[in-house]
C-alpha cells in the first residue's frame, strides 16, 4: 500500500496525494516563518530556485527553532499559524523571529537558496 501521509515534511507523498497548486498546501508553521525572515531582508529570493526557497528554509528552521506555545498546546498543534503564536505570546515570538534572522545569516544557512550571510 503506499507511504503513510504525513504533513510537515516527514515523508515524501505519492503523487496522486500532491496538490495541484502551492497556493492549495496546507498551513506550515516554519514555511510562513521562512517568509517572514526573507520579508526582513534574512535571505534574497534567488531567480534560480525561487519557487522552492521557503521549503528549504523551512526545513532549516523547523530544527531549530521552537516556539514556547508549541510546548504547551493541548489541541490542534498541527494547525497552528504564526498568527496565533503572536496572539498568545507576542514576546516569545518576536524573541524566535529575531533568533530565526539570526540563524538565517549564520554560516549553518550558508548553503541555502538565497542565502547573504552577515554584513560588516
Amino acid at each position: 500500500m503506499g507511504l503513510p501521509l504525513r504533513r510537515h515534511g516527514s515523508r515524501p507523498k505519492q503523487s496522486q496525494h500532491l496538490k495541484q497548486h502551492v497556493k492549495d498546501l496546507d498551513n506550515d508553521l516554519y514555511r510562513s516563518l521562512s517568509w517572514l525572515v526573507r520579508e526582513a531582508d534574512g535571505y534574497v529570493k534567488d531567480p534560480n530556485n525561487a519557487i522552492f526557497a521557503e521549503f528549504k528554509w523551512g526545513s532549516f528552521f523547523r530544527t531549530r527553532v521552537i516556539f514556547d506555545e508549541q510546548l504547551t498546546c493541548k489541541k490542534n498543534c498541527m494547525e497552528m499559524t504564526l498568527e496565533d503564536i503572536r496572539k498568545a505570546d507576542p514576546d516569545d515570538y518576536a524573541e524566535k523571529l529575531g533568533w530565526a534572522r539570526y540563524l538565517a545569516s549564520s554560516p549553518e544557512a550558508a548553503g541555502l537558496p538565497g542565502f547573504v550571510g552577515r554584513s560588516g
